[in-house]
């Protein structure tokens, strides 16, 4: 059993949240391959937070641009509570990420 398989066994044995931290994700080489633990089952992937950044993988570190995945549930909580958060990004670090995505 791989070390996200026994995540995924505790995260259903006591019914946590699991929240990974996959802004390096993109940063793997040859022959590692990432694998995110939201993709083990859709029970995982449930009660899973992503949270990554094209800041890294695109050497824009420090600016700031990052994002969640989410089920939608938590996706609403976060809607709510982003109202009383302020949120600043760059225009063109924006618009540089979204054509390159």
């Amino acid at each position: 059993m791989s070390e996200l398989q026994k995540l995924g066994a505790l995260r259903e044995k006591h019914n946590i949240w699991i929240v990974a931290d996959e802004v390096y994700s993109e940063l793997v080489y040859n022959p590692v391959k990432h694998i995110s633990v939201a993709t083990l089952s859709s029970a995982i992937a449930a009660r899973t937070i992503v949270a990554t950044s094209v800041s890294k993988s695109f050497a824009m570190t420090g600016w700031r641009l990052g994002y969640c995945i989410t089920p939608f549930v938590v996706q609403q909580r976060f809607h709510n509570g982003r109202r009383s958060v302020p949120l600043i990004t760059l225009k063109i670090c924006s618009e540089r990420c979204a054509r390159d995505t």
